[in-house]
């Protein structure tokens, strides 16, 4: 489930939303922004020590999308402490953990590089992800650089030519200043099996998307 709830969220916030100036609200028309491009993602696991993470058996997840307005990859780690032999930290039946979580680490990439085989059957992830913490004040949060960084480079291999389609939707409505936003990303893609490294480990049981898309947004103030 954890997995499940970060990537949908994800294929709306890898995205880049419209910045302008503030206008009145009065006179401001609406604010749209399109944008299409190609879109790798993959997960599976990494088994032992990992470098800049804790535990021994790690979840990764790692996606980029690649338009005319650049690439921008996001990730992240999810890591466990598991007696030695234990591969999964938790049971497939019963949800039930078999061992101790010790941390999360979220990442990103701006020089991340996409290859997109023909009729979606293949693709290639490379480039540095690096980690990604939150300073906060007493208003705000903002991401700045962490410690670590992972050198990806993953192959996916379609099991199918015949692409599906999905549309994932967000909205968000502030009924004190009337700001509203919407943004819709449809995606046509093939699912496979993925193979490589990330941060120089082999992935484990690897699962990768290959796809293009589409990413319409409005707002309006």
């Amino acid at each position: 489930m954890r997995t499940t709830t970060r990537t949908l969220t994800t294929a709306l916030l890898a995205a880049p939303l419209v910045a302008g100036a503030a206008v009145p609200a009065t006179a401001a028309p609406p604010m749209r922004y399109t944008d299409s491009g190609t879109h790798v993602e993959t997960s599976g696991q990494l088994l032992g020590e990992v470098d800049g993470l804790d535990g021994n058996v790690h979840q990764v997840f790692v996606t980029a999308d690649e338009s005319d307005d650049g690439t921008y990859g996001y990730g992240y780690v999810d890591s466990w402490a598991c007696d030695d032999g234990v591969t999964q930290p938790y049971d497939p039946e019963t949800g039930e953990e078999l061992c101790d979580y010790v941390g999360f680490v979220e990442l990103e990439s701006f020089d991340a590089d996409i290859e997109v085989g023909k009729r979606l059957t293949s693709g290639v992830l490379t480039g540095m992800y690096s980690s990604v913490v939150w300073d906060c004040d007493e208003v705000e949060c903002w991401p700045v650089p962490g410690d670590a960084s992972f050198d990806v480079d993953v192959t996916v291999t379609a099991d199918s030519t015949k692409p599906a389609t999905a549309r994932f939707m967000e909205t968000y409505r502030d009924p004190a200043t009337g700001y509203s936003y919407r943004g819709t990303r449809t995606q046509k893609f093939t699912t496979g099996t993925a193979t490589g490294t990330v941060g120089s480990e082999n992935l484990v049981d690897g699962w990768g998307l290959v796809g293009t898309y589409t990413f319409r947004a409005m707002e309006k103030y």
